[in-house]
């Protein structure tokens, strides 16, 4: 499973790191994370994302700590190639990720925003991250 973790270049309008929705975004992951580990229990999750100068790679050792494996500020080509083969992957709000999930031939979930899916993609419930009792609005493809 490969997910992108939108990071480096998010912002408050003030120009600020923001603080409080990193926490949201953080929760949201982790039960994405789970859930997916729970259809495949044996599935690796990468997460790949960017500290862009305005994060330290320690930021991400809550993630590590879930034995999520994290990659960092690495080759563009590198990340795009894991997350286009990945058997699930989780795409930020980012035109980033949306170059590999239209390569990707197997399961992508995605968040709403601007860009449009493509047909077979799964939306994620922005309450997963609230709401763990909730079960997965999917099946996993075989």
């Amino acid at each position: 499973m490969a997910v992108h973790l939108r990071r480096g270049d998010v912002v408050a309008a003030n120009g600020s790191l923001r603080e409080g929705p990193q926490d949201d975004i953080r929760l949201w992951y982790y039960e994405v994370a789970r859930r997916i580990r729970i259809m495949l229990p044996d599935a690796g999750v990468h997460v790949f994302s960017s500290t862009a100068g305005n994060y330290a790679s320690n930021d991400l050792n809550s993630y590590r700590l879930r034995n999520i494996t994290v990659h960092l500020d690495g080759d563009i080509l590198d990340s795009w190639a894991d997350m286009a083969q990945a058997r699930v992957l989780v795409i930020a709000k980012s035109s980033f990720s949306q170059a590999p999930a239209i390569l990707n031939p197997h399961c992508v979930i995605y968040q709403p925003y601007s860009n449009m899916p493509l047909e077979g993609w799964i939306e994620a419930a922005r309450e997963w991250g609230r709401d763990a009792s909730r079960p997965a609005p999917f099946r996993m493809p075989s």
